[in-house]
């Protein structure tokens, strides 16, 4: 999606290589294909720069700013390493040697703190050293480490906190309000169970402020509409609504004892 972004808005792609130590004899290009799916780490193997591109952050390192885990915004620009040097390897495509100083992002944040000589709402993203990774291991590096195979291997990567935004699992959405979203339902784990299925389905058609701007990519099927919450789920909201009648009514008889 990065590079298609690039090419429609005639700008140029940075990629930028994460930093990794292992005491294990592991060749780099292994350490690079980890995280750079939806897995749960906190910076990509390979981090993609387009300027203008939509990102999203992977902790919440920067919440004195006021932007935490899951945070969306806009990718600005970026300060190189002095002692970087830029690889171009196809149309305006270029690896760089060293990590970025800081990217700049810009972020919807209305009370962040503001930094001196730069426009609202851009804060400066660092970079997040040395933080664990674990990797099941493939077949293949399982027999050059004669190790058994899915056993997990730990090294530490320094990278850019945040990622390309252009599509994001139900989980980071959550909390999230847009005026338009593509959704793919097609796309839920098809081992989980219904009752999942039926909070992932409503974390997804619930994230748009009208039905007007709930788009589809491609058709889905009924029965994901069918799916039911569970007895638990019910439970809960039975509960809770229990205890705000209870919670009501002991604040009435509160009040009119110290009237």
């Amino acid at each position: 999606m990065s590079n298609t972004f690039a090419r429609e808005t005639n700008r140029p792609l940075f990629y930028f290589l994460g930093f990794h130590e292992c005491e294990l004899p592991v060749d780099n290009p292994y350490f690079l294909t980890v995280g750079d799916s939806s897995e749960g780490v906190d910076g990509l193997g390979i981090f993609p720069f387009v300027k203008g591109m939509p990102i999203i952050m992977n902790d919440s390192e920067h919440r004195a700013l006021r932007i935490t885990n899951g945070m969306q915004g806009t990718a600005v620009d970026f300060i190189p390493d002095p002692e970087s040097d830029f690889l171009k390897v196809g149309h305006q495509t270029y690896i760089i040697t060293c990590l970025p100083i800081v990217i700049l992002g810009s972020f919807d944040v209305a009370d962040h703190q503001q930094f001196d000589k730069l426009e609202h709402g851009i804060i400066l993203i660092f970079l997040k050293k040395r933080f664990m990774v674990e990797s099941k291991l493939t077949m293949e590096w399982a027999d050059r480490l004669q190790s058994p195979v899915n056993s997990v291997l730990k090294f530490k990567r320094t990278q850019v906190p945040c990622r390309a935004a252009f599509a994001m699992t139900v989980n980071k959405a959550q909390g999230q309000t847009y005026a338009n979203a593509v959704i793919d339902l097609h796309a839920t784990n098809k081992n989980i169970s219904e009752a999942d299925t039926f909070q992932a389905t409503y974390v997804a058609l619930s994230r748009v402020k009208s039905g007007a701007g709930l788009y589809f990519l491609r058709e889905t099927p009924s029965d994901i509409f069918r799916c039911k919450a569970h007895n638990i789920l019910k439970n809960d909201e039975s509960r809770f609504e229990n205890l705000e009648t209870n919670t009501l009514s002991a604040t009435d008889q509160l009040v009119l004892h110290l009237a």
